[in-house]
């Protein structure tokens, strides 16, 4: 579905810090302009806050070409049971539990194999969740807006007309709203208001989430 919504072109999508995205499109149903239609997808269960810790993890699933979890061994190596095996990471029992019970990892089928080259073991694919890497996006785009500075004297922004009279002397209404991100590679200033540059801040995210659905494939 995420997919789709780059097809169309009127539709956008932003992702949601759960896990989820919110996806908002244009209707046209007769009227002189059309009107907003959002529906909102989240997972079965909100993902949460994801620590720099719990990232090196998913980091170190998604490097790896073929991560598993151990679900089953044979004495001397059953201290692998529950973990997962990235490379030359292996995240421990207690942490792997939480990435699956979070819905951060998912598990593939079970299948056969051997630990060291010759004793049974039981391995299934895991794979950093598509709500971990939409909450994650999201929680990388955290946007904020700056309230104009109101009545300032002119030459305080730059101007050199006199103002407004009033009693604190000449001064002149800033409109002008700042607008920045988390990720630390965009800003903007609207020259209409808060409202328009918190409309700048949500396009930013719409365009990071695009970005993020093109590069699924």
């Amino acid at each position: 579905m995420l997919r789709r919504t780059l097809k169309y072109r009127h539709c956008t999508a932003e992702a949601t810090r759960t896990g989820g995205a919110i996806i908002e499109r244009e209707v046209w149903d007769g009227g002189l302009v059309p009107k907003k239609r959002s529906i909102t997808l989240e997972p079965v269960k909100p993902v949460g806050s994801i620590t720099a810790n719990t990232r090196g993890h998913l980091a170190a699933i998604d490097a790896e070409s073929a991560p598993y979890l151990v679900t089953e061994a044979m004495p001397p190596f059953q201290s692998r049971v529950g973990r997962i095996s990235a490379g030359v990471d292996s995240i421990p029992p207690a942490a792997t539990a939480r990435l699956v019970d979070r819905g951060l990892v998912t598990v593939g089928p079970p299948w056969r194999s051997t630990s060291n080259g010759y004793l049974p073991e039981t391995r299934a694919t895991v794979a950093v969740s598509l709500a971990a890497r939409l909450a994650m996006l999201a929680q990388d785009h955290r946007t904020h807006t700056i309230a104009p500075a109101g009545y300032v004297k002119p030459l305080g922004i730059g101007h050199d007309f006199i103002g407004r009279n009033s009693p604190r002397g000449g001064v002149t209404y800033d409109r002008r709203s700042p607008a920045g991100c988390s990720c630390r590679t965009w800003s903007a200033t609207s020259v209409d208001g808060r409202d328009d540059a918190r409309r700048l801040a949500r396009e930013h995210r719409q365009q990071m989430t695009a970005e993020f659905i093109a590069s699924l494939g």
